[in-house]
């Protein structure tokens, strides 16, 4: 794997970090975004907490 960030943690001997962030990919079901103190739900057909409590 190619890139400056990798780059960066292999020459500083941030292995474990290089390893912790690899064994991680793809591991949320969804896309989050902090927005005011509030978790953003950004994936696709998701509702955000306004919404579920308009439907509620």
């Amino acid at each position: 794997m190619v890139s400056k960030s990798v780059e960066y943690l292999e020459k500083t001997n941030q292995h474990d970090d290089l390893e912790f962030i690899l064994s991680h990919i793809n591991d949320l079901e969804g896309v989050f975004k902090m927005c005011s103190g509030e978790v953003l739900n950004l994936s696709v057909g998701a509702t955000s907490v306004a919404e579920n409590a308009a439907l509620s």
